[in-house]
């Protein structure tokens, strides 16, 4: 197997949804140095972070593919050290796109989590591939990804949004997934605030300027769209017992559900109100008109 192969490839199981199980237990708080919490007495200042602070560079990331049995292939993602630059093996769930500044040190394998240990050699019959083979590589595997998330929304009777847009771009759902459950999945994410900020600002979604509600948005397309995927991937439940949780009904801001349900009220018991006095006010007109008539009748006789 050659480089030029890679693009022709069907990925199975064990490599690119099996990493689902190898990321459990796994995830961390934080993303390489770049999104470590500042220690308690430094300057908490906020500052606005350019795109390239946070996206890893082309060429410090690649894949590998190794031949398996029955014409298969297996996958794995490279990651190079921005200390010692020594290439380390790496899930296939990980959000490689936002790992700028990653070191051996945020590795998860403890055999290769020193920069003083050599680097992993390849095995036998495996190629790697970097550059324009490895963007080749990546748009097939999204592709395969999200055929696999469409038949697994079908076959159990999910609905999903047709091409989320968020900030006038297509959501990418597969790096989306990656990063949520490298943080622990959809409800670790849930219970710390501002997370869906930050996913949203490592995604190219953030590029084209501010989308207020772009934290709202983006978590609910996730919900739609990739929630029940998570819970039997990642956590390992039965479709059929997995329950999506349904979008609320939105509420302007300061009014609670109840209170606007008691000023509709009010508002339908001031227009009835009006509707009986037009009624009258219609009646007496009526009559008047009636009277008139009368006596012009009469008189005229």
């Amino acid at each position: 197997m050659s480089s030029k192969d890679v693009s022709r490839l069907t990925f199975v199981d064990p490599e690119l949804y099996g990493a689902h199980c190898e990321a459990r237990g796994k995830t961390r708080n934080s993303i390489g140095a770049n999104r470590k919490r500042k220690s308690e007495g430094q300057n908490r200042k906020k500052s606005k972070k350019s795109k390239a602070s946070t996206k890893l560079a082309e060429d410090m990331c690649r894949s590998s593919y190794r031949v398996l049995e029955d014409e298969k292939y297996s996958k794995s993602r490279w990651i190079c050290c921005n200390s010692c630059k020594k290439w380390r093996r790496v899930g296939c769930a990980l959000p490689f796109e936002s790992l700028a500044g990653w070191k051996c040190s945020d590795n998860e394998d403890e055999k290769h989590k020193s920069c003083d240990i050599g680097e992993e050699e390849t095995e036998e019959n495996e190629v790697v591939v970097n550059g324009l083979q490895h963007k080749i590589a990546y748009s097939h595997e999204k592709r395969e990804f999200c055929a696999h998330l469409n038949e697994f929304l079908e076959q159990n009777g999910f609905p999903a949004t047709k091409k989320p847009m968020l900030g006038g771009k297509e959501l990418d759902l597969y790096r989306t997934y990656r990063e949520v459950i490298y943080r622990g999945g959809y409800r670790a994410v849930v219970k710390k605030p501002g997370t869906w900020s930050q996913i949203f600002r490592s995604l190219e979604n953030s590029d084209n300027g501010k989308v207020t509600d772009a934290s709202y948005r983006l978590k609910w397309y996730y919900i739609e769209n990739l929630f029940a995927y998570e819970q039997h991937y990642f956590h390992g439940l039965d479709a059929k017992s997995i329950s999506v949780p349904q979008k609320p009904k939105r509420v302007p801001k300061g009014q609670s559900m109840a209170a606007k349900d008691a000023m509709a009220a009010k508002v339908w018991q001031l227009a009835q109100l009006n509707a009986s006095q037009w009624g009258q006010k219609t009646t007496g007109v009526r009559k008047k008109s009636s009277s008139a008539s009368t006596w012009y009748s009469t008189a005229k006789a």
